[in-house]
């Protein structure tokens, strides 16, 4: 079978520490489409590579698209852990000249997509579904259906703004779910994939993305 799926090493995969540049030169080496990395802003406004800010020194964002220079195939996913940073990696995202090869995932805000059309030239977003479809896990486990309920708001959602990837937690993803996305032009990303029996389904689904911490599992296999 044809993989049709993109494949993301997700940051810290093969047991690397997350977001670290040792991970980023082993993704920008590795035979993976993309990798991911958590940005957040410094009380001093330098981007940085974090999940969380704790008080360590921390990669900057600089210093990784350095090393992803080296590959110039290789998108990079950037997960904006907090509002407000679209523009910010934008100006780097254009001093690098990586337009075309940035993913923007995590807290996106749809009405700065609208303000700022130039984002969306020059990055792709993955839109969280957890985001958008109020209660998401609980509907999901509670209610009957609910898979069909959440796809038509998002579709809603993309299609005002011109969105074509839905990032989700790959549990709620059923096969209703992603063909009702994609009967609506709208691919689905995956994350976080680490069994073989989870990537082997959403690749059969040809979901739009897949994002793992088990990279050279998903890779020698598929």
């Amino acid at each position: 079978m044809k993989n049709k799926t993109l494949i993301t090493a997700h940051t810290g995969a093969d047991k690397l520490p997350d977001n670290s540049l040792e991970f980023v030169r082993y993704a920008a080496a590795s035979a993976a489409d993309a990798f991911e990395i958590d940005i957040r802003k410094k009380p001093d406004g330098e981007l940085v590579l974090a999940h969380d800010l704790d008080g360590r020194e921390v990669p900057t964002l600089r210093e990784a698209f350095e090393i992803a220079k080296s590959n110039p195939r290789i998108k990079i996913n950037c997960d904006l852990k907090n509002g407000g940073l679209e523009l910010d990696v934008l100006e780097i995202v254009r001093e690098f000249g990586f337009e075309g090869r940035i993913i923007y995932s995590g807290s996106v805000g749809v009405d700065v997509l609208r303000e700022h059309p130039e984002i969306q030239e020059a990055v792709e977003i993955y839109l969280n579904l957890e985001a958008y479809v109020k209660d998401l896990y609980d509907k999901f486990r509670d209610i009957s259906d609910f898979d069909v309920t959440a796809a038509e708001e998002i579709i809603d959602i993309c299609k005002k703004y011109g969105i074509r990837v839905v990032n989700s937690n790959y549990k709620v993803l059923t096969e209703r779910f992603i063909k009702t996305l994609r009967d609506n032009g709208i691919g689905v990303s995956a994350w976080t994939v680490n069994e073989y029996e989870d990537a082997a389904r959403l690749i059969s689904l040809e979901a739009e993305n897949l994002t793992t911490r088990s990279l050279s599992m998903v890779m020698e296999r598929f």
